[in-house]
């Protein structure tokens, strides 16, 4: 039995609920007036939830609470911000990987979202890098998003593709779900924004075609992703786009039968996402269209949504106006994928795929040599018959070959190959 004394500031939390956190559930407690809960804690880590009252409102806050072997009298000090800092570190790591901790060392913290943690770890076993992700501390214990993140967990398990990150394995460890997939060396788009800038629009359209190709892949094997944006999208070194966050993503036929909550960033979610409605691939489709128009603008097409109002009245920014060395044909495809109404939108992944490519077939350097040599064919072919005209011999016009329009920098200096 140990004696916990929980105090904010200088304060002792007198009289305050608190609910630890455990393995399959949470537990209510409350303190004495002196702010102490006696209670049989094992020695380790454990996580509690804490009510802070204001006068609006009480909020519940996350602290950590380390049990030593000797400890009779614990002193919680409810800082949030070192709860925060835990949650990020080896330590943390170490709890929710339990006994293959001594395979799996930390290295560093790649991000974080609105689920989980994403670690770059090192596999002893197999002497390779491999991602890690865990659960933040507040859900991990969640049995409710425990059994959706392990069910959806191994149904994207079974997905292969190019574009896709490979999830190596599952594991239940220590109360903790943990995703092991493999490590992807590249740069995630909205880094590359950061860095360097809106993206040339030929390299956009060539990111394009080949989200939107991961995209339909995860469409036609039954998962809607729902989280789509630059950050989940890691670009490589030799062109290769890769989806490296499935964090949101869920099986079409269980979001129209169970869920009609509001999951995803809302700078990107289509309106029937903000509405609570039910989703289907068009609301991926709305996502890949904000996403191209950020890479090639610099910035989203609408503000942060105020739900407040009525979500579907915002209007876009001409992505030319904001993006001028973009196509017009490439401007209207992207335009068309965030409608409001969905049945405007492009109706499929699918669809933008095609579209796109054909896009960039059109304005590759080998199709714009053709065009140029079609037009030189057809110059000479004038030439030709304009001498015969001379020489009295009667013939029907020939129309020049029309040239697509074309994008102004060539993909290969990005050192992206085509398909």
């Amino acid at each position: 039995m140990v004696t916990l004394r929980f105090v904010h500031g200088e304060d002792r939390l007198g009289e305050t609920p608190l609910r630890r956190v455990s393995v399959d559930e949470e537990i209510p407690y409350e303190t004495d007036d002196h702010g102490e809960l006696s209670i049989d804690l094992s020695e380790g880590v454990h996580w509690f939830k804490v009510a802070v009252r204001s006068r609006e409102d009480t909020a519940w806050a996350y602290c950590v609470v380390k049990i030593a072997p000797a400890d009779d009298l614990v002193t919680v000090q409810l800082d949030e911000r070192a709860a925060d800092e835990y949650a990020t570190s080896a330590d943390f790591f170490a709890e929710a990987m339990g006994d293959l901790a001594d395979r799996f060392s930390f290295e560093r913290v790649l991000g974080r979202g609105g689920v989980g943690l994403v670690v770059k770890a090192h596999d002893g076993l197999l002497d390779r890098p491999v991602a890690v992700k865990l659960l933040h501390s507040d859900l991990a214990h969640d049995p409710a998003v425990q059994r959706l993140f392990l069910r959806e967990a191994r149904g994207l398990a079974r997905l292969s593709h190019p574009n896709l990150i490979g999830v190596h394995d599952v594991l239940v460890r220590a109360g903790h779900i943990v995703m092991i997939t493999e490590y992807v060396r590249g740069v995630s788009l909205d880094r590359l924004l950061a860095r360097q800038g809106p993206l040339d629009p030929r390299l956009a359209v060539k990111v394009g075609i080949q989200l939107s190709r991961a995209v339909h892949y995860m469409h036609t094997s039954g998962y809607i992703h729902r989280d789509l944006k630059p950050s989940n999208v890691m670009l490589q070194r030799d062109g290769t786009v890769r989806l490296i966050d499935f964090g949101l993503a869920a099986r079409a036929e269980d979001i129209t039968r169970h869920s009609r909550r509001a999951f995803g960033t809302p700078d990107y979610m289509a309106p029937e996402q903000l509405m609570g409605e039910v989703l289907d691939a068009r609301t991926d489709v709305y996502q890949i269209g904000v996403t191209l128009y950020e890479l090639l603008a610099g910035a989203r097409p609408f503000p942060t949504p105020d739900l407040s109002q009525d979500v579907r009245a915002r209007h876009a920014t001409p992505l030319r106006e904001s993006a001028p060395a973009a196509d017009a044909r490439l401007a209207a495809l992207v335009h068309r994928c965030f409608e409001h109404s969905r049945g405007a939108r492009h109706q499929s992944a699918d669809a933008i795929h095609a579209a796109l490519q054909s896009l960039y077939v059109e304005t590759s350097p080998r199709a714009r040599l053709s065009a140029r040599r079609a037009a030189l064919y057809a110059a000479a072919a004038l030439a030709l018959l304009s001498l015969a005209f001379a020489a009295g011999v009667t013939y029907q016009r020939v129309q020049p070959a029309e040239t697509s329009a074309t994008l102004p920098v060539d993909l290969s200096n990005y050192g992206v190959a085509g398909d």
